[in-house]
């Protein structure tokens, strides 16, 4: 029997529409596969179905997890940095777009390199949480509430103007509401008070380490968003806390690619809330979680389709580079030593993988192996060859030339 949401089945009952929806209010809830929190929605806790439909779900993103696993330790390493750098700049332009708020991934990356000025510095903190995220560096989840003010402050501090600071003890003492520009849609929870309370059982769902952790995840963000502890920068928040906490279950390069994905369902994600909040659904999250995994799904998808073109176009790179290698005298119509194809090769990793405005020096150097003067002077041959061209004098950056494009045999790349 299809799991519909109580608000049909009372429209869809025929007779006695308040006991049907009563009848089955309770068999949802009592049901043993069914997770019930201490987070009311109205006068109705929050509660999830683990259905035979969500449970399918669940079971085929782990599937999709091995199969993206298996792709990614293929690449090379320069090409697993740059693809996730890649995947870092759309994450932050998506989560940011969602909002209303307009930026690029070129003014991500030149935050990230904090080179521009004060132009950009409202995205440098904001960008390198998600740079340590697309690094695999380990980034706690909150475990209190003064670590969510911490992590939202370090997120989002320099971005909130003077009008939306936070004026209680930790959060927002006033109410808040969020419209569609011509109705309200959504009430923050009034009282600190309340935003305390809930908050606390927000942290206690996604640190707990009891079974159905995906789908624990995935109500917690519903929670989150619901409480709306601040003023300004919720969407943002709620959506960077939960690619920490699915980065816990799944690869980097599936957590960097939620926000993107939210863009594209953007529609569906809002109805989602909406639906879950309706009072008629009772406090029924399990809708919501639904459209989180079809989102991670539709994440993976994209993942697996653009990881499997570009491990087909990396294995031809590779053996160009072989051939290039052991039979300079027949592929190479100019003069390179093993370092400077080497470097060649970094260069097309990051034309194929990463953004089309080359790589750091420093980056060079570390994906070889060499100090930066060495990495220097092979650039410099591969410049002279008309092999590579620098992109950017401060910081020096380089990506391949044309006539290394030529060389290499590589397709026109778009990002």
């Amino acid at each position: 029997m299809k799991h519909y949401p109580l608000k049909r089945i009372f429209h869809m009952s025929a007779h006695d529409a308040e006991q049907a929806v009563e009848s089955e209010y309770q068999s949802r809830k009592d049901s043993p596969s069914t997770i019930q929190w201490h987070f009311p929605l109205g006068q109705w806790p929050l509660f999830c179905c683990i259905t035979s439909d969500l449970a399918a779900r669940v079971e085929k993103i782990l599937s999709l997890e091995l199969q993206i696993s298996q792709l990614w330790n293929r690449l090379p390493g320069a090409a697993r940095t740059h693809y996730l750098f890649n995947l870092l700049l759309a994450e932050v332009v998506a989560t940011n777009e969602i909002e209303g708020i307009h930026s690029t991934r070129r003014e991500v990356a030149e935050a990230l390199d904090n080179t521009s000025g004060t132009q950009h510095k409202r995205f440098h903190e904001f960008s390198q949480l998600y740079f340590r995220l697309a690094n695999d560096e380990r980034i706690e989840f909150p475990t209190t509430l003064t670590g969510i003010r911490q992590q939202y402050d370090q997120l989002l501090g320099d971005e909130i103007g003077a009008e939306d600071e936070l004026d209680g003890e930790l959060f927002r003492a006033s109410t808040v509401t969020i419209t569609d520009g011509q109705r309200q849609i959504h009430r923050g929870v009034e009282s600190e008070a309340a935003i305390h309370q809930l908050l606390n059982e927000f942290l206690e769902t996604v640190n707990s380490s009891e079974d159905n952790r995906l789908i624990r995840i995935l109500a917690s963000h519903f929670m989150f968003e619901f409480v709306h502890p601040f003023y300004d920068g919720n969407g943002r928040m709620g959506r960077f806390l939960l690619s920490v906490a699915l980065r816990e279950r799944l690869s980097p390069a599936t957590a960097l690619t939620i926000s993107r994905q939210l863009a594209e369902d953007k529609a569906k994600y809002y109805k989602a809330f909406t639906t879950t909040e309706d009072p008629m659904n009772r406090g029924e999250v399990t809708f919501f979680v639904e459209v989180m995994a079809d989102v991670i799904l539709n994440a993976q998808q994209y993942l697996l389709e653009e990881l499997q073109m570009k491990s087909h176009q990396c294995e031809k790179l590779e053996q160009r580079v072989a051939e290039l290698t052991n039979s300079p005298e027949q592929a190479l119509s100019v003069s390179l030593t093993d370092n400077e194809i080497g470097t060649l090769f970094v260069l097309a990793q990051v034309r194929l993988f990463g953004p089309d405005y080359g790589i750091k020096l420093e980056h060079v150097a570390d994906t070889i192996g060499k100090e930066k003067r060495t990495a220097r002077k092979y650039l410099a041959e591969l410049e002279a060859q008309g092999l590579a061209t620098p992109t950017n004098r401060r910081p020096l950056r380089f990506q391949l030339a044309p006539a290394g494009v030529d060389l290499l045999g590589l397709e026109p790349t778009e990002h």
